[in-house]
Parts: structure tokens; sequence; C-alpha cells
């Protein structure tokens, strides 16, 4: 009776051990605003992977691409520091109404390139971190999609007084004003109706990178190139649930800064050579006429943008005056 007692006590600790076991197991849903098929969805995918292959499966993410959450590309910020979402990607600029120093990257010919970024990413990664920090979010890493440069049809722009007159699709409010200074008008048309803006001369130009141009198949109505670095289009930033990460082992807790530390390091790479790449094929394969703005010209850019960088830091208070200061020293502008 005794040896069957102790048989079943065995058989007893060994289901709490797998009842353990099972509760142990953390389940998070990761929030995009990609579809699954574009290359940078699918390294966030690859990241939830890797994690989940260092903690042993006990931290399983589930990679959300877009459509599969219920939430707007302006809303990723608050869906994760509410817990709707545990884990997840937003651009700056998607973020700029609810927490506004993310933005600063969007600021045209402030931080123009990855050298730049490279001087003053934790200059960024401090300020932003704290103004995520206010949602209940928590910043993991950011990365940044290539810089931003001018495209058109007709006749090419090639230097900094060739803007006057033109009509021009931007991507936000800052391009846009960029745009007003220079003379020419910024046109807001969505992505998809881009093509058909051009074709119809509701806009002559547009800004994006040689990356998405050329991803995008843009060079069918496109006739020219003016590559002076505007900005780099992002920073995005990689922002986990506060209260989700606290409740975290130690272990895994260090695996997700360890993972994090390394895809920020394979997005600047991959970012890097698809943009070398696509400029490479838009100028040889498909007959852009590329035009590389002089030194004196981007001087020129950066002095008529200096004032608007001001004027932005004092609309975002102290915290958004000293961020650009800051920034500007390390960049010497």
């Amino acid at each position: 009776m005794r040896k069957l007692s102790v048989g079943v006590a065995a058989v007893f600790m060994l289901g709490l051990t797998w009842a353990g076991s099972a509760q142990a197991k953390t389940k998070w849903d990761f929030y995009s605003f990609l579809p699954i098929a574009h290359p940078v969805a699918q390294l966030h995918d690859a990241f939830t992977k890797e994690v989940a292959k260092r903690t042993n499966g006990e931290l399983e993410i589930t990679f959300r691409p877009a459509g599969e959450l219920p939430f707007s590309v302006s809303e990723g910020l608050r869906s994760i520091g509410t817990g709707q979402a545990h884990i997840g990607h937003s651009a700056g600029g998607f973020m700029a109404g609810t927490a506004p120093l993310t933005s600063v990257g969007g600021l045209p010919f402030l931080v123009r390139n990855w050298d730049e970024l490279r001087k003053v990413g934790p200059i960024i990664e401090d300020a932003a971190g704290k103004d995520i920090a206010r949602h209940g979010a928590m910043l993991l890493y950011y990365y940044s999609w290539p810089p931003y440069v001018f495209w058109g049809s007709g006749k090419p722009i090639e230097g900094f007084g060739e803007f006057g007159g033109r009509k021009i699709r931007t991507n936000d409010a800052d391009q846009t004003e960029m745009l007003r200074r220079l003379g020419a008008a910024g046109v807001t048309v969505a992505t998809a109706e881009v093509p058909v803006a051009m074709e119809r001369g509701v806009a002559q130009g547009l800004i994006t990178s040689a990356y998405n141009a050329n991803a995008s198949r843009w060079y069918e109505f496109l006739k020219w190139g003016y590559l002076v670095d505007i900005n780099l289009a992002g920073p995005d930033y990689v922002i986990v649930n506060r209260a989700a990460f606290d409740k975290l082992p130690q272990s895994q807790q260090q695996v997700l800064r360890d993972v994090s530390r390394e895809w920020q390091q394979k997005f600047m790479s991959m970012m890097t050579s698809s943009d070398e790449t696509a400029r490479t094929a838009l100028s040889t394969q498909h007959k852009l006429k590329l035009v590389q703005a002089t030194d004196q010209d981007v001087q020129r850019f950066i002095a008529l943008m200096q004032p608007y960088w001001e004027e932005w830091g004092k609309r975002n208070g102290p915290a958004g005056e000293d961020l650009v200061r800051r920034i500007r020293s390390a960049l010497g502008k």
C-alpha cells in the first residue's frame, strides 16, 4: 500500500511540474503595420522566432502583420502601451501626435544619413525612450529606413534653386513646410495613388528613398532623381508593453535585450545595402538620370531649414528644444 502511495505521489508531483511549465510559457502578439511579404516584416518575424529559440519556447511571440490586429498605424504606441498588443514597431511619424520627440528624425536636413544617425543615435534613443515611457511602453531598439531624396518626371531638378512652382508629393507636414520654403508646393497623395497622380500631373515629383522607388516599381514613370539626402525615413521604434516586460523572468528580459541589439544591426545593414543596390538599379537598369547634390547646395538646404528646427523644438517645450540643441551640437549644425 505504501508503494502505491509513493507512486501516486510521484505522478502527482510530476503533474505539478508539467503544470508549472505550462503556466510559465508566455504568449505575446507582435503588432506590425506591414504586410508579411515585406522584407522588413520578415525580419521582424525572424526576431520573434529567435526570441522563442533562445528562451526554449518559454516566450512565444506571434508576428501579426498588417490587418490582423484592429489598430491603425497611428494607434501602435497606444495599443502596446495599454497592453492590447505586447510588442511591435511604429514609425516616429506615426507616434508624433502622442510622443512627439520620436519624430525628430523627420526634420528635413537635421539627421540626413546613417553616418549622422550613428553620431546622434544615443541622443535620440534617450529622448524618444522617455517620451515612449510616458505611455506605458518601453523602447527596445530603433532602426531607420534609407534617406529620402527627390524624384520626378519632366525637367530634372539639379540644384537648390530649381524648385519654384513644382508640385511634389510629400510624406508629412515637415516635408510640406520644406517645399514651401523652397518655393514649391507639397501634395498629399496616398501611396497607392502615386502613379495616377504622376500620370495626371497632380504631382510632378515625389520624395522617397531609392529603395522604395525601386521596390514600388515607380521607375516606370520616373525619369530622374536628385540625390540630396533630406532625412532618414525614420527612425522606426520597436517597443514593448512595460508591465508585460517587467513580469518576465530576468533571463527572458536579457534575451529580449540581446536579440534587440543584434537585430538593430541587422536592420541597419539590410537598409544600407538595399538602398545602394536600388540606386544602382535605377540608374543602370532603368535609365533614370541621377544627379548628386553639390556640397554647396547641401549647405544651402541646411541653412534654409535651421529656423524650422528651432520652431519645432519650441513647439515641443524644453525637452524638444534640448533635443534639437544636443543633435545640432553633435553634428556641428
